[in-house]
């Protein structure tokens, strides 16, 4: 199996191994509505979306506000969609993941109304911009670049305090 979905009465978990999920003009990559999505990668490359046209779905959806998504795992992610992530309402997106972090999006790479907060072996995003409109953004390349670059008025719009770490690497927004 590539793909493995369970659910409770609060979380939808979605185990990606070395998969690839598309998204099209009529359909999400992964949306969950009323519950937390946690995403848990496996293997050493997994993708999540396949177009970045404003015409394609969002990589990864939440339709309801006050749920959380999260990502965690060893490899590297790719998210691409016309959103990269998107919670429609209050909610926090978490990403901690071993391998490389690549956003691509046609709008808002992350957006949330909540705390957005990555940690990777390296960052990429490429889109509109990040918004996390009433909490923080924290980006952290454990080993590498932290690359942000937004076609919007900003690359960064945070309700709160915006922090960004490359020990190893470079910063460019």
């Amino acid at each position: 199996w590539n793909v493995y979905v369970t659910k409770d009465d609060t979380t939808v978990t979605v185990t990606l191994k070395d998969a690839t999920i598309a998204n099209n003009s009529s359909a999400h990559a992964i949306e969950v509505s009323g519950c937390d999505l946690e995403i848990e990668l496996e293997g050493t490359s997994n993708r999540i979306g396949t177009g970045t046209a404003s015409s394609n779905g969002y990589a990864v959806y939440n339709s309801t506000g006050g749920k959380n998504i999260s990502i965690t795992g060893p490899g590297d992610l790719i998210i691409a969609g016309s959103y990269g992530v998107y919670i429609n309402g209050l909610g926090d997106v978490t990403i901690d993941i071993e391998g490389g972090l690549t956003v691509q999006s046609t709008w808002q790479m992350i957006r949330n109304t909540g705390n957005f907060v990555a940690a990777a072996e390296s960052i990429t995003m490429d889109g509109y911009y990040i918004q996390s409109a009433e909490g923080d953004t924290i980006l952290t390349a454990r080993g590498g670049d932290v690359t942000v670059r937004g076609t919007g008025d900003y690359g960064i719009q945070s309700g709160g305090d915006i922090t960004i770490s490359a020990p190893n690497g470079r910063v460019t927004v």
